[in-house]
C-alpha cells in the first residue's frame, strides 16, 4: 500500500515538474519573439504584393495620379516596385497610393521602429508610410526621404501622425491595432515640399524592431 502511494506521488510530481519545465520553456519562447523582429515583408524571398490595392487621388473628382506595385523578378534579384504618377492640381494637391488590409488587427506595440528597406529612381524621393486604427475614420503617417541605393530607412512608431486628407489632426495613434498598411506619394499641399511627376519606390523588406 505504501509502494503504491509513494509510486502515485512519484507520478504527480513528474507530471507537474513536466507542466512547470513546459510553462517556463513557453514563457521562454514568448519573451524571445517579443524581442525579436517582426517581418511584415520580405519581398526577397516569398512575400507577395496580390494582396495589395490601390489608394490614389482618383477616388476623389478631379484627382489624376496612379500607383501600382509589382514584383520585380529575375534569376539573381527579388523586389517589390511601387510606381507612382503624381498629377498635381493647381494647389499641388495629389496622392497616389498602395495598401492592404488585414484580415485582423496587428499588434505593432511590443516594438519601436519601422524598417523600411528600398531606393528611389525618378521625379522625386519623399515617401509615406501610411497606417490605420479599425475605429477611426483618419490615417497615421510618417514620411521619409529615399535615396538611389538600397538602405534601411527607420521610422519610429511614435512619430505616425494622425492626418484627415492631407491635413494633420489630434486623433492618438493605437499601435496595438493596426488595420492597414499602405506606401504612399504625394504631391505635399501641406507640407514645406511639393513634388510631381514619376516614381518608382524599389522595396525589398519592412520589418518591426
Amino acid at each position: 500500500m505504501g509502494d503504491t502511494a509513494s509510486s502515485h506521488c512519484a507520478r504527480v510530481a513528474l507530471m507537474y515538474g513536466g507542466l512547470l519545465i513546459l510553462i517556463l520553456r513557453l514563457g521562454a519562447a514568448a519573451a524571445q519573439s517579443a524581442d525579436a523582429p517582426y517581418v511584415l515583408f520580405n519581398w526577397t524571398d516569398s512575400s507577395t504584393t496580390s494582396e495589395f490595392y490601390e489608394v490614389s487621388d482618383t477616388v476623389r473628382t478631379t484627382g489624376m495620379s496612379k500607383a501600382s506595385l509589382g514584383l520585380t523578378e529575375s534569376r539573381e534579384y527579388r523586389w517589390a516596385t511601387f510606381l507612382a504618377v503624381l498629377n498635381p492640381q493647381a494647389s499641388s494637391a495629389c496622392f497616389a497610393g498602395m495598401e492592404t488590409a488585414y484580415n485582423e488587427t496587428l499588434d505593432f506595440s511590443p516594438y519601436q521602429v519601422m524598417v523600411v528597406n528600398g531606393r528611389i529612381q525618378g521625379d522625386y524621393a519623399i515617401m509615406k508610410i501610411v497606417l490605420e486604427n479599425p475605429t477611426e475614420a483618419v490615417t497615421f503617417e510618417q514620411f521619409f526621404k529615399a535615396d538611389g541605393g538600397f538602405s534601411d530607412y527607420k521610422l519610429p512608431l511614435a512619430d505616425f501622425e494622425c492626418h484627415y486628407r492631407g491635413d494633420a489632426c489630434s486623433v492618438p495613434f493605437d499601435p496595438s491595432k493596426i488595420r492597414t498598411f499602405g506606401v504612399q506619394a504625394a504631391g505635399g499641399v501641406y507640407e514645406t515640399f511639393t513634388q510631381s511627376g514619376v516614381a518608382a519606390f524599389e522595396m525589398q523588406y519592412v520589418y518591426l524592431e
